[in-house]
């Protein structure tokens, strides 16, 4: 049987974990718009070391991204955080996190009342969710609504909303439990108080790390792909925008259509591009499908790098970093301390910091120029943590239009598209951080399911 030829359109890391996946049983062409791949991830070098401007971990507990690494040579690199202390910056001060959040939602209310996030009020409401009725719950809810009906405003605004509206740079309210917390839907499904599932579901204290990383930066990983895709035999095309795709109706075959010029013709085709490109490419053979995807939203973030002398902080920072709430009405939403997460970025005396910017509903930092950026997230930084001293360096990166939101009833709208293009253009299928989740490892998981259903496809017409 001869060799099917698949192009997989979108070098991040889903695209990649697919590429990886046919290369040994398909002729590959990889495309991206971009100038590099590895969307997301993006290691650059700063303050004499690789940081990464883009995600910077991964989920320890899912496997796919380990397993990626471990194929790619580099399991021996991995490593996990120095600490996993983290605050909060609310009420005025920097207030540890407590121990046993479940996703921002405390499995202990003694732990929280003495973490002093929460205010005497704040606590009273919370403890009423062991006597509350039942919290009616459906297919899906959003986590906002399920946060405050159980335990009120204060832990949604002061710890669910910093945590998981900040990973996805947007509001809880609307995001779905399905997609971004299903074990709050879990426990909440299990038990009428939500404390209590989770007191009954959270687990011991464990040495096993949370998050891991790679020594040197997550583009170790990207160029460890694409090094092993070449080696395989398939064709890498950067600065290769897709502007059109065709498919032959009712058999294998596709024609891409590139914005520099010339045509691509495979058997096959993963799309793991943002859902608004995506959408648009499938318009005219999908067009069911793109009506589907159309409706995602994504959020703009802003990374800013900040290097400052170790003594210009007034004592060491031993955290990994604190989040913001939005009620604060600041600038920042979270920063991380990578001298102190990292063992690897620290004990230079220079101290690393990445601080975030920007929600889908506050897009301030876009309209600030660098050098603006930069001068108002010192600031905030200096208010947080009594620095001394400017940064030494300082780099923003700009990411537009880089997070899918996921609201409530999104998992059966994902499920839809793949349906619906499963019987438009049976040869085209999906992957990216739209469909399941944006963490690495769901990405990757995303773009290995992706490859395996199209060789499906191809072998069963083959």
């Amino acid at each position: 049987m001869t060799r099917p030829s698949v192009a997989v359109v979108g070098g991040g890391i889903a695209g990649l974990a697919a590429a990886l996946d046919l290369v040994d049983h398909a002729d590959v062409t990889l495309l991206d718009a971009g100038t590099r791949l590895g969307g997301a991830i993006e290691t650059v070098a700063f303050a004499g070391r690789d940081v990464d401007a883009g995600p910077d971990s991964f989920l320890a507990r899912r496997p796919e991204m380990t397993d990626l690494v471990a194929r790619l040579g580099l399991g021996d690199e991995l490593v996990s955080p120095a600490t996993g202390a983290a605050a909060v910056w609310v009420r005025g001060a920097l207030r540890p996190l407590p121990s046993g959040l479940v996703l921002g939602v405390p499995s202990s209310l003694t732990e929280l009342a003495a973490s002093g996030i929460l205010s005497p009020a704040g606590l009273g409401r919370a403890a009423l969710d062991y006597v509350l009725p039942s919290t009616a719950i459906g297919e899906d809810i959003g986590v906002g609504e399920l946060v405050r009906q159980r335990l009120g405003a204060e832990v949604h605004e002061r710890l669910v909303d910093p945590l998981l509206g900040g990973i996805h740079a947007g509001r809880s309210e609307h995001l779905s439990a399905a997609v971004a917390a299903p074990q709050l839907l879990t426990a909440a499904r299990k038990d009428r108080s939500l404390l209590r599932a989770l007191g009954f579901t959270t687990q011991p204290s464990s040495t096993a790390p949370v998050f891991l990383t790679v020594r040197g930066g997550l583009g170790r990983v990207v160029r460890a792909a694409q090094d092993m895709l070449t080696a395989a035999g398939a064709a890498i095309g950067l600065s290769s925008e897709v502007i059109e795709l065709t498919v032959a109706p009712g058999a294998p075959g596709a024609t891409l259509t590139l914005a520099a010029g010339g045509t691509i013709e495979v058997d096959g085709v993963v799309l793991a591009t943002p859902t608004s490109r995506t959408a648009i490419l499938l318009r005219t053979v999908a067009p069911a499908a793109a009506q589907r995807l159309e409706p995602v939203r994504y959020a703009s973030v802003v990374l800013t790098l900040l290097a400052y002398p170790s003594d210009a902080l007034p004592a060491p920072f031993t955290m990994s970093g604190f989040l913001v709430p939005r009620s604060e009405d600041r600038l920042l939403t979270a920063a991380s301390w990578s001298s102190s997460k990292w063992a690897h970025l620290g004990g230079t005396g220079t101290e690393i910091v990445r601080a975030s910017c920007g929600r889908i509903d506050d897009v301030r930092a876009l309209d600030l120029s660098d050098a603006e950026i930069v001068e108002a997230v010192h600031a905030e930084l200096v208010e947080a943590t009594g620095l001394r001293s400017a940064p030494k360096e300082a780099r923003v990166v700009r990411w537009p239009r880089a997070l899918p939101q996921f609201e409530v009833g999104h998992a059966l709208r994902a499920a839809r598209a793949h349906a619906v293009l499963e019987s438009e253009a049976p040869h085209v299928v999906l992957a990216g951080a739209a469909y399941e989740g944006l963490g690495l490892p769901a990405c990757v998981a995303s773009g290995r399911r992706a490859a395996a259903a199209l060789l499906t496809q191809l072998v069963s017409v083959g």
